[in-house]
């Protein structure tokens, strides 16, 4: 429902010149200052707090906005506090992330330069099972005896250079083992990390749906505005001012 009101205020600048040419109630077109000569306009659109009239969001828009920086979608719709929680999280969850990426790859430097001193071994070129297989067996003949008798040929390493380690102590080899665990769990939690992430930022898009409802819900419910205009009867001195409200 539109309800239109206005008040109409006549300025007379020229009392005699307006009511000779022009009764109080001509039927001359209204004209703005912009369109009568010699005269300016001024135009201005304010709701009822004076701010700027809010504007509906869509849904589809926020989603996409916080699906990619989690929070995004909230803050648009005037949702702030839930938006800080939103980044925070996703602060803290991109630390983690780092922080255990980190943590495994300084562990796997500890256990290389462990077992390169306390078993001869070398990690060039091989691949990550070949960790796993030093950290069970004393040296490289164990490890290939126990492949034979289980007939997994291809599994046997060639005795070269490149390929020894033997093990000066069990509490060396036990030692790696740990170090070597201790990397793949940074790693593994990395992982994890990442797909909470993820989920970070699907949680963030599904409550900027729901942020930009209740916006929108606030802009459909309290939309009103007041509009200001000046301008000028035709073939008179006079200034016409007009204020209108929408609802």
């Amino acid at each position: 429902m539109k309800l239109i009101w206005s008040v109409v205020l006549f300025l007379l600048l020229g009392t005699s010149e307006l009511f000779a040419g022009n009764p109080l109630f001509s039927r001359l077109p209204f004209l703005s200052l912009a369109e009568f000569p010699g005269t300016g306009n001024a135009t201005a659109a304010l709701n009822t707090d004076g701010k700027k009239e809010a504007h509906t969001i869509p849904t589809g828009k926020a989603f996409l906005r916080s699906l990619l920086v989690p929070g995004w979608g909230e803050w648009k719709a005037g949702a702030r506090t839930r938006a800080r929680v939103f980044w925070i999280s996703e602060s803290a969850l991109a630390a983690a992330f780092i922080g255990f990426r980190v943590y495994g790859h300084l562990k796997a430097n500890d256990y290389k330069a462990w077992a390169a001193i306390h078993a001869g071994a070398d990690f060039s070129g091989k691949p990550e099972r070949f960790a796993t297989n030093i950290s069970y067996y004393h040296d490289i003949l164990e490890y290939n005896e126990y492949q034979r008798r289980l007939r997994r040929y291809d599994l046997v390493y060639p005795l070269t250079e490149a390929n020894w380690w033997e093990w000066d102590s069990a509490v060396s080899r036990e030692r790696f083992n740990s170090l070597r665990i201790q990397s793949q769990t940074a790693y593994r939690n990395a992982v994890i990390v990442l797909g909470l992430a993820f989920a970070n930022h699907v949680f963030s898009g599904i409550d900027a749906i729901w942020a930009t409802h209740q916006h929108n819900k606030r802009v459909g419910a309290h939309r009103a505005s007041f509009q200001f205009q000046m301008g000028a009867v035709p073939g008179s001195r006079g200034t016409l001012l007009s204020l209108t409200c929408r609802f």
